[in-house]
């Protein structure tokens, strides 16, 4: 029965239901053993083998199921009709992967350059990174199109000549003493998938030898780094993406396929930002997204973000599944194999990309390596072996989180150096210096690029813990002074105020502490923090009484802090800041301290009601800002001036000042000023009679603010623009909320009550105060949260 026991065996192979085959191998031998007391034949043992590696022969004039793609059966394979197996051409291919996540866009991509004149295409990408199952996916691709497709793994195979041998044996030709000169006989339109390369030396010249004798060869390659050769089309297999425009993202469904697998009863719904997380702490590799989600068997979501955010680099040594080749047992084992394959220089360039462990601009790299500058030269080497991805849209590099931790642990492979406190300090010196090189051009020009330090802000969240662990504090002070601009463009004044705490602590030299208080006080200010005015207070005392600080942050912080003082209704005390900001600045020659001195006139004159004097003060200040080319100081004073205008009823002037204000914001980073900006627009809508215009605005203001840009003041202008203009349609229960809610957030936060949105908004809701369910507004006050919870749900329905 030996015949039909293998003829059974393919039937069900070729039927796609290897699995099935599988099981009549076992219920064969337990045939003969029981009954006979004997091994199953050699043949059917061979069958056995053929069946796992998915080699089993196609019936004559037929493909061979597994070979064809598809999805029937756990295996992958599919019936051979599904995809016209009756005209494909001959397959030697492994099984095509099932439920493959992702990897559309590269699989088109090789099938694109094949179809044309492409001789030689490579995907080029970690290990366990998911090139050979997009090879294969191509290829059965290829073959079900009728092109001859034959694949042959090199992961063993380290000369050139057994190589060859190989393609040789897969292309179903005879070697010979020149194996090159067998595969030039080869069916011209065969495609050959040449599996895990990277290891062969000299392949590259070997290939190309080759191609330019055999020109309809076309070969499809996997390795860890490029062949180099000039006929070669790279096509990068990179980490999945980890965030998505909308839905989940490729890594989270990767994430949520192996995890289901763990725990068939596992529901993630409402685990999103913790999938998030674990996906961006993997960096997007499979392997470590497949060894992640392994643990979801004993913990949640949220613990196995929370275990790898304090341990990330844990992922390097768990290992995947059992049935992973050697090469790919774990992550340490993928990262030593490619590392080896570095110069030292190479080596030595990743510990200073892997210290920031997010994206780092080539500029700031560059000084990262101001004092081996050689070195930036083989970051294409890094980028060709993976290990480094970029540049992005913003011309970033960066090193998948997984990848750093190894790096940062061990140095990156042979003549690499090890990683320490030195690589930081590489960091935080090209910071410090670029900083204060952006910072010096403001004076009296304002040349300083809007954009400067904003794309690379994970190496300054780096570099501002360096400079904490420095042993000069006054390093730490110097830093704090000079990220003035990057924290107020970025809208980071909370990222800010920790910094300046923590520089005070470290109780640097008097003047340097006296500039971090200064700093300090303004942010507190900016957000209306409740020791604003007692840290803008004891800083400008202290900065008064010796010589030396920065007479643009002395003057800027007295502005601040009486501005502070014309919101709270203590025009005194506004007045008698004017008075000293007048004095300092006296017959300076520094255009941008006058220019200061003349803005907080126009704020002083506003609060006090004579918005004429605010606006023909205004014009003058929006001038100097055009002049000296300072988008974010310009925009800040349109916006202002437009509020003013409106007091004066000149609508439409008002709307072209913010109309210009917006289109400065397409270009230029405004941080907070966006919510502050946008309120105005909904507050001239609500006059003009756009009442739909008003409340998006004024919603999406109030997400600004309640979000990105937390602070009570601008959150609470944005429900009293809400309110009005609910009131003014005449659904007098959403006014009435959300003026309430608007007198809450100022309570809770300490805040006057009493300071004004804007008067014609003000006025709308004093005419229909009297008359709205007062309840309703006092819930809304007990309850702010709530409130701003529910609105926000309404914008995103």
């Amino acid at each position: 029965h030996e015949p039909a026991w293998e003829l059974l065996v393919r039937s069900l192979y070729h039927a796609g239901r290897p699995r099935d085959a599988l099981g009549a191998i076992a219920r064969a031998r337990t045939a003969f053993v029981d009954e006979l007391g004997l091994d199953p034949p050699a043949s059917l043992r061979a069958l056995e083998h053929q069946v796992l590696d998915r080699t089993v022969d196609p019936p004559p004039g037929r493909a061979s199921a597994a070979a064809t793609g598809g999805s029937h059966g756990p295996a992958g394979a599919t019936d051979p009709s599904a995809v016209g197996a009756d005209t494909s051409a001959p397959v030697r291919l492994p099984a095509a992967p099932a439920g493959m996540v992702g990897r559309g866009a590269e699989i088109e991509r090789v099938i694109a350059l094949l179809a044309g004149e492409a001789q030689l295409v490579t995907l080029v990408g970690l290990g366990g990174i998911g090139k050979t199952s997009a090879a294969l996916a191509a290829g059965h691709r290829l073959a079900a199109s009728g092109r001859t497709v034959a694949f042959a793994d090199l992961a063993a195979t380290t000369e050139v000549g057994t190589a060859l041998e190989r393609l040789c044996e897969a292309a179903g030709v005879h070697a010979g003493a020149d194996p090159a000169v067998g595969l030039a006989t080869a069916d011209p339109d065969v495609v050959l998938i040449a599996d895990n390369c990277e290891q062969i030396v000299g392949l590259g010249r070997v290939v190309a030898r080759l191609l330019s004798s055999a020109s309809r060869l076309r070969l499809l390659v996997t390795s860890r780094v490029p062949l180099r050769i000039r006929v070669e089309h790279l096509v990068p297999v990179l980490p999945l993406p980890t965030t998505a425009t909308s839905g989940t993202s490729e890594a989270g469904r990767l994430f949520a396929d192996c995890a289901r697998r763990q725990r068939g009863d596992l529901d993630l719904t409402g685990d999103e930002a913790a999938v998030a997380e674990i996906c961006e702490l993997t960096g997007g590799i499979p392997l470590a997204i497949e060894v992640a989600a392994s643990r979801i068997g004993h913990l949640t979501p949220q613990a196995l973000a929370a275990r790898l955010r304090r341990r990330s680099a844990a992922l390097l040594d768990a290992t995947g599944g059992v049935d992973l080749p050697d090469r790919q047992h774990n992550l340490r084992t993928v990262l030593d194999a490619t590392t080896a394959l570095l110069s030292a220089q190479a080596s030595a360039l990743a510990p200073r990309v892997a210290v920031v462990k997010g994206p780092i601009s080539l500029g700031l790299l560059e000084r990262t390596c101001a004092d081996a500058p050689e070195l930036t030269d083989h970051l294409d080497e890094l980028v060709d072996a993976s290990l480094v991805h970029g540049p992005d849209h913003a011309g970033r590099y960066r090193m998948p989180v997984p990848v750093a931790d190894y790096v940062l642990a061990q140095g990156a492979g042979p003549g690499g150096s090890g990683t320490g406190p030195d690589d930081r300090t590489h960091l935080l010196r090209a910071v410090l210096g670029l900083a204060e090189t952006l910072a010096s051009t403001l004076d009296g020009r304002g040349r300083w690029a809007e954009g400067a330090l904003l794309d690379d802000d994970a190496a300054l969240t780096v570099a501002c813990a360096a400079a904490l662990d420095d042993g000069d504090p006054n390093t730490g002070a110097r830093l704090a002074a000079a990220l003035r601009r990057y924290w107020l463009l970025g809208g980071r004044p909370a990222e800010a105020q920790l910094f300046c705490r923590a520089v005070l602590a470290r109780n640097p030299d008097l003047i340097e502490r006296v500039t971090v208080a200064l700093v300090l006080g303004q942010f507190a200010a900016m957000v209306n923090q409740p020791d604003a005015e007692r840290l803008l207070t004891e800083g400008i005392h202290a900065a008064e009484a010796v010589a030396g600080v920065d007479l643009h942050l002395l003057v800027n912080s007295w502005c601040y802090l009486g501005s502070w003082w014309c919101d709270r209704g203590e025009p005194g005390r506004a007045r008698a800041a004017a008075d000293r900001v007048e004095a300092l600045v006296g017959a300076s020659d520094d255009a941008e301290v006058r220019e200061l001195s003349r803005d907080f006139g126009v704020y002083v004159a506003a609060r006090a009601g004579d918005f004429a004097t605010a606006v023909r003060l205004g014009a003058v200040t929006i001038e100097d800002a055009r002049r000296r080319g300072d988008r974010y100081v310009l925009v800040d004073l349109l916006y202002r001036q437009a509020e003013n205008l409106v007091e004066l009823g000149r609508l439409d002037e008002a709307a072209e000042h913010v109309h210009d204000a917006l289109a400065l914001a397409r270009t230029t980073p405004i941080g907070p000023l966006a919510a502050k900006v946008i309120q105005v627009r909904a507050a001239i809508d609500i006059e003009l009679g756009n009442l739909s215009s008003a409340i998006g605005g004024a919603l999406e203001a109030l997400r600004l603010t309640t979000t990105l840009y937390p602070d009570p003041v601008t959150q609470s202008t944005a429900l009293r623009i809400l309110g009005a203009a609910w009131g003014t349609s005449g659904d007098l229960d959403a006014a009435a909320r959300c003026v309430g809610a608007a007198v809450g957030v100022l309570e809770r936060a300490g805040a006057p009550t009493g300071g004004a949105s804007l008067g014609p908004t003000d006025r709308r809701i004093d005419a229909f105060r009297a008359v709205w369910p007062h309840d309703v507004a006092r819930l809304g006050a007990l309850d702010p949260d709530a409130v701003v919870d529910g609105l926000l749900g309404r914008a995103g329905r």
